[in-house]
């Protein structure tokens, strides 16, 4: 394979990711029926339409913990879930729900969670006031990706 072949395959690989006028705006609605769209784009501190769906599809490929506007530093996430935990937790409450898990099960079963946190500190974050970085960090990444995959 030779330089010209491996450009003319790069060209076919970004044309297939760009979206017609048509494709962003149902991308865009899609997105506007999540719970938390106008909180995340914040977040991230995006420009408009066409730069959200471009970060939320990076999102897709790297996971949210792979650093994000909004959604690195601890602090960061601590004010974005003090200031989003209702809906955060109605989000996680109607997703285990869905998936027939308990929500203090559903949040365990998170990757970057998982049994090293017993029921009752995730308890603690959802329903109390504890300040677990580790926790808060993980449902924050959590809503980003829920988010992200309306972009997809």
């Amino acid at each position: 394979m030779d330089i010209r072949d491996i450009i003319e395959e790069l060209e076919e690989q970004i044309e297939h990711f760009r979206l017609t006028r048509e494709e962003k705006i149902e991308v865009l609605e899609r997105l506007d029926s999540h719970p938390l769209s106008d909180a995340i784009a914040d977040q991230l501190g995006v420009e408009d339409g066409e730069e959200l769906i471009q970060t939320l599809r990076d999102v897709c490929r790297g996971g949210a913990n792979a650093g994000f506007g909004g959604f690195v530093s601890h602090k960061e996430m601590e004010e974005f879930f003090d200031d989003n935990k209702d809906e955060l937790l109605k989000l996680v409450t109607d997703l285990a729900d869905e998936f027939g898990f308990g929500v203090l099960e559903f949040v365990q079963g998170f990757n970057c969670i998982g049994k090293d946190w017993s029921l009752e500190e995730i308890g603690k974050v959802l329903f109390g006031d504890s300040k677990d970085s580790t926790i808060i960090d993980g449902l924050c990444w959590f809503a980003l990706e829920d988010f992200a995959r309306l972009a997809e």
